[in-house]
């Protein structure tokens, strides 16, 4: 009764769509692949040359995420995503921005990661 298969269609193209044009502004952002609501980034060091983002690094990136609240999968160099089949067009666009925000591979980017999981990690020991 809640179209739920056609709402993850719909919203799947939706998706695929502004992950596309977020892949043609960065750099590290080898192609956006999948089908529906389960979709794939591939993050490389270099688009030209599509050599691989070392798993370290994506590592970063799929924890950074999740302090940002978008849980993802992460291996090697692939960020696998897999939102409820009840997602909206307003959560879809609040994970690209999120993602906009986190794939920054920069030597900056890089910096404020680095301490945001570091403040993160210092918080979540001093909670115990």
């Amino acid at each position: 009764n809640e179209k739920l298969a056609e709402n993850a269609d719909r919203i799947g193209v939706y998706l695929m769509d502004k992950l596309q044009v977020l892949a043609e502004k960065k750099k590290n952002i080898g192609e956006v692949r999948g089908k529906g609501l389960m979709i794939v980034i591939e993050l490389v060091k270099n688009k030209e040359t599509r050599e691989a983002l070392a798993g370290d690094v994506t590592e970063e990136v799929g924890l950074d995420l999740a302090g940002r609240g978008l849980l993802v999968y992460f291996r090697r160099n692939i960020l696998g995503i897999v939102p409820p089949l009840i997602i909206d067009e307003a959560i879809a666009d609040e994970m690209v921005q999120i993602l906009d925000k986190t794939i920054d591979l920069s030597t900056g980017g890089n910096i404020k990661r680095k301490a945001r999981l570091a403040k993160e990690l210092a918080s979540s020991k001093l909670r115990k």
